[in-house]
Parts: structure tokens; sequence; C-alpha cells
């Protein structure tokens, strides 16, 4: 789906890969990979990812970016956050606590599933 994805929003941004829409509000540049695999096709705007993308989705996000609305919502994640500037790569650390990390053992010292897996309660 990635090639549809892409030959669509060339016709529908009515503009060539690397090249700024007559509005001056989009570019775009393919990405052989965006370490989504699983979520594929997917684009990012910002660097916030839409995964599973189809045409359709592409087109809401733009129309909701040219009316200056935040198209976070439509994303697989629904994260409801404000849009960040271009250039913000991230708003959230990730932090894993020590007692969650992973260590260095033998594997048959192991007796259980890995410590960053959490147990049901």
């Amino acid at each position: 789906g990635a090639d549809e994805l892409l030959e669509h929003v060339k016709t529908s941004l009515g503009v060539e890969e690397g090249s700024i829409t007559e509005d001056e509000l989009f570019t775009f540049e393919e990405a052989e990979c965006v370490a989504a695999c699983t979520e594929a096709p997917c684009f990012t705007v910002n660097y916030r990812y839409f995964h599973r993308a189809t045409k359709e989705l592409f087109d809401e996000v733009v129309v909701d970016l040219r009316a200056g609305e935040s198209p976070l919502s439509k994303g697989s994640a629904d994260d409801q956050g404000v849009m960040p500037e271009h250039g913000t790569l991230s708003r959230v650390r990730q932090q894993i606590p020590k007692s969650r990390c992973a260590g260095i053992k033998h594997p048959e010292e192991i007796k259980g599933p890995p410590n960053w897996i959490e147990e049901s309660v």
C-alpha cells in the first residue's frame, strides 16, 4: 500500500517529492523505513506517526491541517495532544525504572518472564 499512498499524496497535493504546495503548507519526501513495519503503510506529520494509513486518512489529515486543526486524534494511538512545532522530536521521554531494566544472566538462571513485562494482578 505504500506505493499507492505515495502516488495519492503526489496527486492530492499536486506536487512532486521535495516540492512545496502553492499554499506553502505541505512538502513531502519518501522514506524507505520509518521503523513501523507492522503498522505500514504510515506517514508522519511533524514527527507524529499515522499508522495503517489509507488514502482517506491522508485526505482527512490534510483537510484538518489546512483548517488549522490538529489531526492527531486520527492517529492510531488516538493522541489528543497538541501538534508539536516543526523540528520537535519528542514531547515525552521514555523512562524505564532500574527494577524493570534487563540484566545479564545466564539463560539457566532465568526463572520467569522478562522483568520488563508487567505481571497480571
